[in-house]
Parts: C-alpha cells; sequence; structure tokens
C-alpha cells in the first residue's frame, strides 16, 4: 500500500473506527490510475463500476457539480451509490433468469 501511495503521491491514515488503513490520493493525480485502466481493461464486472466512477469523476474535475440544481445533486449522490451496487443487481438478475 505504501509503495501505491508513493506512486500516485498519496497519503495513508490509520481509522480507529475500523482499525484499518485508508489511501488518499489528490483527485488530480488520479489520472495514473486512470490510464492504466483504460489500457488494461479490468476483465471482470468490476468495469462497469469503474465506468460509473468515471463519469463522476469527470463531472467533478469539470466542477460542474458546483453548478447543478438541488435535484441534480440529489441524483448525482443517487447514481454514485450505485457504483458498486450494480454486482449485486447483476448478480440478481442473472439468478433470476436462472430460475425461470
Amino acid at each position: 500500500m505504501q509503495r501505491i501511495a508513493h506512486i500516485l503521491n498519496g497519503s495513508i491514515h490509520y481509522l480507529k473506527s475500523y482499525e484499518g488503513h485508508n489511501m488518499v490520493v489528490n483527485l488530480s493525480k488520479l489520472n495514473i490510475t486512470i490510464n492504466y485502466f483504460k489500457k488494461y481493461s479490468l476483465k471482470t464486472k468490476k468495469i462497469l463500476s469503474f465506468q460509473k466512477w468515471l463519469i463522476v469523476y469527470k463531472k467533478i474535475i469539470k466542477k460542474e457539480h458546483l453548478l447543478m440544481t438541488e435535484t441534480q445533486l440529489t441524483e448525482l449522490k443517487l447514481f454514485v451509490k450505485t457504483i458498486n451496487k450494480f454486482d449485486i443487481l447483476l448478480e440478481k438478475i442473472e439468478s433470476d433468469q436462472l430460475c425461470e
């Protein structure tokens, strides 16, 4: 984790709340990671989470979130909550299809 933090110019913090470490990286430094995942595409359902995350990331980098109405901001927050939930939804759909 230290090596990754160093590559991304990030820092690692210990969080007592869950007795674990958290890495913090400046948004502008994430281009290294984004370019890596664009070059070496994810091979699992996580690519869908990455694509959703990228949509939000681009809006924040362009500071579009600062110009949003309350409704648009609420919609964006709801969208953010679905980023990693898609896997659960997809598994349910696949499970339902198998049961038919």
